[in-house]
């Protein structure tokens, strides 16, 4: 009878144990999951801010692959010059709102 409900005992722990286990490395997968992604989404963005930079003085850019146009409003460097008037000069700022070096 004690081998019995040893066995019984120990067969029950190992399920419940077996459960917690689980649980635990789910969750340890999602986070996992979630921070490669989320460092992947930071990395792709760090790497896009030389691209960046073109979009503010070139006023056009592919970024991820897709075309970028800056709006001439949004930057006045944008501006098509009208005919008879010249085009306004660049401000001397790039992206990230620093001074031209």
């Amino acid at each position: 009878d004690n081998a019995r409900t040893i066995a019984l005992v120990v067969g029950i722990g190992a399920l419940v144990l077996a459960g917690l286990v689980l649980r635990f490395v789910q969750k340890l997968v999602l986070k996992l999951v979630l921070t490669v992604v989320l460092v992947g989404l930071g990395a792709a963005a760090w790497y896009s801010r030389t691209d960046l930079s073109q979009c503010a003085t070139t006023c056009s850019c592919k970024l991820f692959g897709q075309e970028v146009t800056i709006p001439a409003d949004k930057n006045p460097a944008c501006q098509q010059p009208v005919k008879g008037k010249a085009a306004p000069a660049p401000t001397g700022v790039v992206a990230g709102g620093g001074p031209r070096a």
